[in-house]
């Protein structure tokens, strides 16, 4: 299924039908005390559909431990956005194929 097959009256349904046939889902978590309601809504279809997921984390972040259990890639934003291109492309990749490490 690709997006454009997907009814767009229901936003709501076609992000659940995204992330359901997505091979890895990529998420932000960024600055703030709290994980966004979006982003917590898509960590639980991901976990839900048991989808790899790669955590992309603003600097000096302290991502809360029962999050840091679900994500399988955990990716530090840094100054450098060639870098953090690279290192998203590296987990997905690696994800897709069944191996990956934490990039910092």
């Amino acid at each position: 299924m690709v997006a454009m097959d997907i009814p767009k009256d229901d936003p709501q349904r076609e992000l659940f039908a995204l992330l359901k046939s997505a091979s890895v889902v990529v998420l932000t978590i960024g600055s703030g005390d709290d994980v966004s309601p979006a982003t917590a809504m898509q960590l639980g279809v991901a976990v839900a559909y048991d989808k790899p997921i790669v955590a992309i984390v603003d600097q000096g972040i302290k991502v809360p431990t029962k999050l840091s259990k679900l994500v399988d890639v955990m990716i530090y934003r840094g100054d450098n956005p060639i870098k953090l291109a690279e290192s998203i492309q590296s987990a997905v990749l690696a994800l897709c194929k069944g191996k990956a490490t934490e990039h910092g």
